[in-house]
C-alpha cells in the first residue's frame, strides 16, 4: 500500500510495481527459509514427546511390576520416574489441557494487550539461535523495505511508517516506531535508528555511514546482501 501510494506521487508506476514484485520474491524467500528452520526441530520435538508417552504409558509399568515383584527399595530419582508414569497416564488430559491453554492464552492475551505481545516478542528475541534468527530476518526485511522505498522517492516519515507493518516480531515494530518519533522530535534519521539497540551493531553503523556520505542505495545493498548470508546461515545451523 506504501508503495502504491509512492507510485502515486511519483508517477513511476512500472518502476515501482518492478520493485515490488522483486520484494514479494525476495519476501517469499525469506518466509521459506523461516519455516525450513522450525520444521526440524518442531518434528524431533514431537518426536520426543510420543516417545516419553509411550515409554511412560508402556514400559515403566512393566519394570513397576518387576520391582514389586523383588520387593526392591528403588532410589529417589526411580520413584520420581515411576511418579511421573501414573501422572502421564492417568492425568494425561491435564497436560494436554495446560499445553493448549498457555498457546491459547498467549495468542489471545497478544491480540488483546499490544504491551504484552511487545513483552513476548522481546523474550523471542532473547532466545538462543531462534532470537538471533527472528532479529536477521526482520533486520534484512527492515533493509530491504527501506532502500526499495528510498529509491522510489518515498518520504523518510513513510518509509518509516511502512517498515513498522512489515515487521513480524512486535517489539521490533515498537522500536521502529519510537524512530518514527525521534525523527519527529528533531533527531537526524539515522541517529534516531542509532538510539534503538535492539538491531544488530552493523546494521546501525551502516545506517550511519549512509547519512555520513549520502550513499543510501548502494550501501543497503551490501547491507542486505550480508543478512541475506547471515540468514542462509542461520538457518542451516
Amino acid at each position: 500500500v506504501g508503495l502504491i501510494n509512492v507510485a502515486e506521487q511519483t508517477g513511476q508506476f512500472a518502476s515501482v510495481f518492478e520493485q515490488l514484485v522483486a520484494y514479494i520474491k525476495w519476501n517469499d524467500d525469506i518466509k521459506r527459509r523461516a519455516k525450513k528452520a522450525i520444521r526440524g526441530p518442531i518434528f524431533t520435538l514431537i518426536f520426543l514427546v510420543v516417545m516419553i508417552v509411550a515409554m511412560s504409558v508402556l514400559m515403566l509399568p512393566k519394570v513397576v511390576e518387576f520391582i514389586q515383584y523383588f520387593n526392591y527399595d528403588p532410589p529417589f530419582y526411580t520413584l520420581a520416574l515411576i511418579a511421573f508414569s501414573d501422572f502421564v497416564r492417568t492425568k494425561w488430559y491435564v497436560i494436554g489441557g495446560l499445553i493448549v491453554g498457555f498457546i491459547m492464552f498467549t495468542k489471545i492475551i497478544s491480540k488483546v494487550n499490544y504491551g504484552i505481545a511487545c513483552v513476548i516478542d522481546r523474550f523471542k528475541l532473547s532466545l538462543p539461535i531462534f532470537g538471533q534468527l527472528i532479529l536477521k530476518l526482520d533486520t534484512s526485511r527492515f533493509i530491504s523495505f527501506f532502500s526499495l522505498m528510498y529509491n522510489s522517492g518515498a518520504e523518510m516519515l513513510n518509509i518509516i511508517e511502512s517498515i513498522s507493518h512489515i515487521l513480524s516480531n512486535k517489539y521490533l515494530q515498537k522500536c521502529t516506531k519510537n524512530i518514527k518519533y525521534n525523527i519527529l522530535n528533531g533527531e537526524s534519521i539515522f541517529a534516531a535508528i542509532d538510539h534503538e539497540k535492539i538491531f544488530p551493531n552493523m546494521f546501525r553503523k551502516m545506517m550511519a555511514i549512509c547519512e555520513t556520505t549520502g550513499e543510501v542505495g548502494p550501501v543497503l545493498e551490501n547491507v542486505r546482501y550480508f543478512y541475506d548470508k547471515e540468514t542462509a546461515e542461520t538457518t542451516d545451523k
